[in-house]
């Protein structure tokens, strides 16, 4: 059983405890965001290289960076998983840069939200202790 699951229910969304559903709603909202900051990505790529082909290609460079980074050491089950407070470093890295992307693409306030709420959902995460398990 998880650290993060419920003890008599075995479960994240847990009937007991507020704090379980509040964990399974930040872990939601994680994954909308980092779908975001891909899209973000992706819209400055586009962006960038003035649309077309080129703009298409620097697009799926970026959202794939972006993919690549997050799959190789932020996911929980990363094989090269790093630890907290580097994780932590990276996390906001990318959720700022694809705020600052955004913002470069003429999206200003997305990219502001985008970031506060990337690096906000990034705190709770660890302050909730609600990351899951490998």
């Amino acid at each position: 059983m998880s650290e993060w699951a419920c003890p008599c229910c075995r479960t994240i969304l847990c009937k007991h405890s507020d704090v379980g559903t509040f964990r399974a709603l930040n872990l939601g909202a994680r994954f909308l965001l980092e779908l975001c900051a891909v899209a973000a990505a992706a819209e400055w790529g586009w962006h960038t290289g003035a649309g077309g082909l080129a703009g298409a290609l620097l697009g799926l460079l970026a959202g794939g960076a972006v993919v690549a980074v997050w799959g190789a050491v932020i996911a929980p089950r990363a094989k090269r998983r790093l630890p907290d407070p580097q994780r932590l470093v990276v996390e906001l890295m990318i959720f700022v840069l694809a705020g600052a992307g955004l913002a470069a693409s003429g999206y200003t306030g997305l990219g502001v939200a985008l970031a506060a709420a990337g690096c906000a959902n990034a705190a709770l995460v660890r302050i909730l202790g609600g990351e899951p398990l490998p």
